[in-house]
């Protein structure tokens, strides 16, 4: 598929078509359409009943009952800034995310999650407590032969002071040698030192984006929207 001026495929790496922690679910173009939005080309990614056979790597067979959408990159990327407007879907014990991975074993290569979030049972991203949405950012690597992560942080509600599944958001990443800064809607959110940034520094990734589900009880009333990728 091309789409934002790239390629783009429905699988992870290798062809990997399922999660084998969530075998109800598969990566599939079934659930990746286009639309107009406002005159802007726009990616849909939403979910799909389509149950389906997958046999995955470690030679079972899983009972895959949806598809779900996903684009990763054909091209690796290094350096740079990551850009694109968001609208989060609308339905409960759903998992969004907008990152960068690289090729080979995780987290080898790094991953950089520019937006990651879950709604809840209620299908709200809104956490109570010192009001924020559920949308964050992460750093995950390898150090000493063991997985590392920043710790994922949420973006708090004075930078992002509306609904972000009502709303486009614009989720932005800045990726350098020596830090990594996240933004919403140009704003702030968050930098990683070069203590983190340091173990991703000249590596190459793919970028992806995805609509999955966390929980198999799920539902979806509104898909996720993407419009205006961009990377200089």
């Amino acid at each position: 598929m091309r789409a934002f001026g790239h390629e783009w495929k429905h699988t992870m790496e290798g062809g990997r078509l399922i999660d084998t922690q969530r075998p109800w679910m598969r990566f599939s173009e079934e659930a990746v359409w286009r639309q107009n939005l406002d005159s802007d080309e726009s990616i849909v990614l939403s979910v799909v009943t389509s149950p389906k056979d997958v046999k995955h790597w470690d030679g079972k067979t899983y009972r895959t009952k949806y598809a779900v959408g996903l684009l990763r990159s054909e091209q690796t990327f290094g350096h740079g800034t990551f850009s694109a407007s968001i609208k989060l879907p609308k339905g409960r014990f759903l998992w969004p995310s907008f990152w960068l991975c690289g090729d080979g074993r995780w987290p080898d290569n790094g991953e950089i999650d520019i937006m990651e979030a879950w709604s809840d049972g209620k299908g709200s991203w809104l956490k109570p407590v010192l009001p924020r949405w559920e949308t964050t950012s992460n750093v995950h690597w390898l150090e000493d032969g063991r997985h590392r992560q920043s710790g994922a942080a949420c973006v708090p509600w004075i930078l992002q002071p509306f609904r972000p599944d009502g709303n486009f958001v614009r989720y932005e990443v800045e990726w350098l040698p020596d830090r990594i800064t996240f933004y919403a809607n140009g704003l702030r959110t968050r930098t990683v030192g070069e203590d983190i940034a340091k173990h991703l520094a000249y590596k190459r990734a793919h970028v992806i984006f995805n609509l999955w589900t966390d929980r198999e009880d799920f539902t979806v009333e509104a898909p996720m929207i993407i419009r205006d990728f961009r990377h200089k």
